[in-house]
This record gives structure tokens, C-alpha cells and sequence, in this order.
């Protein structure tokens, strides 16, 4: 099989999804990551091979920027916003690999919100990755 694993652009989320693929990887499966350009350095050192998606993501400022603008009045405060703008930034570049690669899975960690997109634009089944609470994917978050 082959197996797309997607982590968002940060390390600590690459880092909970690497004894699945190498778990795969040693069983025979095709594994390939899918990530940031942010954490495609430290995601290499994984040994299995990496795919860049998108401009990097720079979490800190996108941080920061979110929180000016709640202090600021112009909306609520809500870091899933910065996780659909990485998903956002990495979505089309995703897409074209999962059409152009065909997996059999898109493996997705709970924040690498462009996962599922990639699932369905080339028929690979979809799978949440979850490594903790489930904050982002809850309805009532």
C-alpha cells in the first residue's frame, strides 16, 4: 500500500505521527511525509521521505498577527484559525501530489486540516492520526 502521511507545520506534530509510518514502512508499505517547508529539515532526519508543501508557515507570527487582531477588536481569538491557513497554504500543492502519487491512505495528523481534502481529491481512503485531546475536531471547541 501506499501511505501519504500529512503532519502540520510543526514539529511536535511530525513527531507523533513517525513510529506509525515507520511501523508501515518496515511492514512493506510505500510511506511518504507531506508537511511545511517549516519543519521539512527536522522531518527529513525521520529517514523516510519528505515531501515540502506551500510557503512555509511561520506559526509564531501567524500567532501573533491573530492575537493583535483579537486585542484589537476585529475577531475572536481562536488558534484553529492559524491551522486553516496553513492547511489553506499547503492544499493545492497536497492535492497535486495525492492525484499525481495515488495513495491508498492519506494519513492526517488532527491539525494537517488539508488531509481529508487530499483523500477525497484522489479516492484514497482518509484517516485521523490522533496522538492527544481531540480540541480541534470537537464541535463544541
Amino acid at each position: 500500500m501506499r501511505l501519504l502521511f500529512v503532519t502540520s507545520a510543526l514539529a511536535s506534530h511530525h513527531f507523533t505521527m513517525i513510529p506509525f509510518a515507520w511501523s508501515a514502512a518496515t511492514a512493506g508499505h510505500e510511506v511518504r511525509i507531506a508537511t511545511s517547508p517549516d519543519i521539512a529539515p527536522v522531518a527529513a532526519k525521520s529517514g523516510l521521505p519528505v515531501v515540502a508543501l506551500g510557503p512555509a508557515a511561520d506559526f509564531e507570527a501567524r500567532h501573533r498577527d491573530l492575537a493583535a487582531r483579537a486585542e484589537a477588536g476585529e475577531l475572536r481569538y481562536d488558534p484553529k484559525i492559524v491551522f486553516a491557513q496553513v492547511a489553506d497554504a499547503m492544499a493545492d500543492g497536497l492535492v497535486e501530489l495525492a492525484r499525481s502519487w495515488r495513495p491508498d491512505a492519506v494519513i492526517w495528523d488532527p491539525a494537517a486540516l488539508a488531509g481529508p481534502l487530499a483523500a477525497a481529491a484522489c479516492g484514497a481512503l482518509s484517516v485521523r492520526h490522533l496522538w492527544g485531546n481531540d480540541k480541534i475536531g470537537r464541535a463544541s471547541c
